[in-house]
């Protein structure tokens, strides 16, 4: 979803309104990976189709620990929600 989900953006209109630049960043697009050097701030925020690509997916998590901008979202909770692995904690 290159315009993002409704909530995003009002999210993205809030930031904007703060004075952010806002720009969304489909995960597994070309490129994704080098494209976040060019940003400050990640959020990951709706993945929406990683359960097709688990592996692509996975890795591409464990990847955002060798981007130059800052991942809000903690990699490690963010490998766990994908694997399931908080599930045996519940």
């Amino acid at each position: 979803m290159p315009l993002l989900w409704q909530d995003d953006q009002l999210a993205a209109e809030e930031l904007r309104a703060r004075g952010h630049s806002v720009e969304p960043l489909i995960w597994n697009s070309p490129g994704a990976l080098e494209a976040l050097n060019a940003f400050e701030v990640c959020v990951v925020r709706n993945p929406w189709d990683w359960f097709h690509h688990r592996s692509a997916f996975r890795s591409f998590l464990e990847s955002l620990r060798d981007v130059r901008c800052r991942v809000v979202n903690d990699v490690e909770t963010l490998i766990a929600f994908a694997d399931k692995t908080y599930l045996a904690r519940l």
